[in-house]
């Protein structure tokens, strides 16, 4: 064994002449053989290896005086080694000094929680936020803090998995790319731009986040003293998760929160943080509460996509910070485009993860206890699953009646009185099958009718009085009444 030069050696307990009883690893003098002693620690312990916890925080204290005030290589050489090897701790031998590393990450994690707001406030450019030299500043330290912990905790003997550490990645280039230019500057002026934003925030980095586990890993590159012992929510139900997102998910999305949170940077950060915050707890708890997070994945997907159906068929636009439009759409137009976005691939995603999540509770339970998957756990499971998913197959006639103030079967029996079907095809009404005029089928999802844009309003007008909105159409004046129009254009407005 050999030291550096001009100092004691690097094992504590090791001295030039031989070993003192009671050093690291090694048995004192006169301690009984069946006495065991901890790997690593001269500490008494009990038979079962145990040792007293004072006595253990005592040696460890012991321990870090002894290494800051040699600050030299601990590595063993020569016949000893296969015997003394275990006396040295494996978080011993990393290369810098501890209390370098742990003054470095203190600036590093102050300097990161300064500028965390900056990472939730890239939407206006012309509000008086962080630059995004700052946000991308944020997103680098935030990097360098999980880098570091990656580090202390493989020289602690703990590895982070390479799926883990590739999914962090990820996450931080899709943080980058939803919160700086060019997306976070055309979001300023198009709410369909800021509905990308939170797809990404939510349904992206939220469940890479929740894969890699960053806090857990960054925490280890903070002192001991500032590391929490518990996780906040860290045992809470997934049905409180749920909740909070869709607290959150709906509140920022009223109109009037909205048009503040545009207007203040501050509360633009917030809207942000906590969407992301309760998106990253969603995904956390139900990739570890199946079969119980499936559900939650498939509520959250059915009120996602009805704010989205909300956003889609509104009448009119709903936030003045959008009045204006933008890159060749109308206010109303680029509401539309928002809308889809969080009603059709934001649901798809939402219900694609939630049935594979379901799909591997079953095979875990069927391998684990093949009558689990009996009559008992199909009631349980599928029916509250049938449960959610009725309402939403059947959602279209009541947001066709908020829409229009009619009713669509009413509509259904009226389009036959005026003579409707002898001219247009029109599903689920006997004998609209002709092709006299365009077929009105999946008329919900078209932006436009009769060159106008789709909205309520518009159509009735077009069905009551075809000639004064174009006078050029070959549609008829058939004297529908205001009520009759209403009704017609609640039925066509359930066809999808």
């Amino acid at each position: 064994m050999d030291g550096d030069r001009g100092g004691p050696a690097g094992v504590a307990g090791l001295s030039r002449g031989g070993i003192r009883p009671g050093a690291v690893g090694v048995r004192p003098r006169g301690r009984p053989a069946d006495r065991p002693l901890c790997r690593g620690r001269g500490v008494p312990a009990d038979r079962a290896g145990r040792r007293h916890p004072r006595l253990a925080r005592l040696a460890r204290g012991a321990a870090r005086v002894r290494r800051r005030a040699a600050g030299r290589s601990r590595r063993l050489h020569g016949a000893d080694r296969a015997r003394l090897e275990p006396a040295v701790c494996l978080r011993d031998r990393g290369r810098l000094h501890p209390a370098l590393l742990d003054a470095a990450v203190r600036v590093i994690v102050a300097v990161a929680l300064l500028l965390t707001p900056a990472t939730a406030a890239a939407h206006d450019g012309a509000a008086t936020g962080p630059p995004p030299a700052a946000t991308a500043l944020a997103l680098v330290l935030a990097v360098l803090v999980y880098a570091h912990g990656v580090r202390r905790l493989q020289a602690r003997g703990r590895t982070v998995g390479a799926g883990r550490q590739v999914a962090a990645a990820v996450a931080a280039l899709t943080l980058a790319g939803a919160l700086l230019p060019p997306l976070d500057r055309v979001a300023a002026a198009l709410l369909s731009a800021h509905m990308g934003q939170h797809v990404l925030l939510t349904l992206v980095a939220a469940p890479l986040l929740a894969l890699a586990q960053p806090l857990n890993v960054a925490l280890a590159a903070l002192p001991r003293a500032w590391r929490p012992r518990r996780l906040p929510g860290a045992r809470l139900p997934v049905a409180a998760a749920a909740l909070a997102h869709a607290g959150a998910l709906w509140a920022w999305h009223l109109p009037p929160l909205y048009d503040l949170a545009l207007a203040s940077p501050l509360l633009h950060a917030l809207e942000h943080a906590t969407l992301m915050a309760t998106a990253v707890w969603l995904w956390w708890a139900a990739s570890r509460q199946r079969p119980a997070g499936a559900l939650a994945l498939f509520a959250t997907a059915l009120h996602a996509g009805a704010l989205g159906a909300l956003l889609t068929l509104a009448p009119r636009p709903w936030f003045a910070a959008h009045q204006a439009g933008g890159a060749g759409l109308s206010a109303l137009e680029d509401q539309q485009l928002a809308g889809i976005l969080m009603w059709v691939p934001a649901g798809t995603l939402l219900t694609g993860f939630a049935l594979a999540l379901l799909a591997a509770w079953f095979r875990q339970a069927e391998r684990r206890t093949p009558s689990l998957m009996g009559p008992r756990t199909l009631v349980l499971v599928v029916l509250p699953l049938l449960t959610l998913l009725a309402p939403g197959c059947n959602r279209a006639a009541p947001t066709a009646t908020l829409m229009t103030g009619g009713d669509p079967g009413r509509g259904r029996a009226a389009i036959p009185k005026y003579g409707c079907q002898t001219c247009h095809t029109i599903p689920g009404v006997i004998g609209a099958d002709a092709s006299v005029g365009p077929p009105l089928t999946k008329l919900a999802m078209r932006a436009f009718v009769a060159g106008q844009s789709n909205t309520p309003d518009n159509l009735i007008a077009w069905i009551r009085h075809p000639q004064q909105r174009r006078p050029a159409s070959p549609m008829p004046e058939m004297g529908v009444t205001e009520q009759d129009g209403r009704d017609i254009a609640a039925y066509l407005y359930t066809l999808r």
